[in-house]
């Protein structure tokens, strides 16, 4: 996803966010991650009010989203057996 532009917007005090990172345990670190509450500006330009929101080349995912979902969003294939699909 990361390849393809994908980009989660959010907050560290969302909780949503956090049951969303933990989807991807270890690998969130390679995740695009704009924290909004340190990049007001940008989420503000973006229209970003809820979280989390998912983008990528002008279509956007709102809510915690599985792994498979998101797979199929950047157009990567589903995931991987052993890979993490709750919702």
């Amino acid at each position: 996803m990361t390849e393809k532009g994908a980009v989660m917007y959010g907050s560290d005090s969302c909780e949503n966010c956090r049951n969303q990172k933990k989807l991807f345990g270890e690998d969130f670190k390679f995740v695009n991650y704009v924290n909004c509450e340190f990049s007001y500006e940008e989420c503000q330009k973006k229209n970003i009010v809820v979280y989390p929101v998912w983008s990528l080349g002008g279509k956007i995912l709102i809510g915690v989203q599985s792994t498979s979902a998101l797979s199929e969003f950047a157009g990567c294939g589903p995931a991987t057996a052993g890979q993490t699909t709750g919702s």
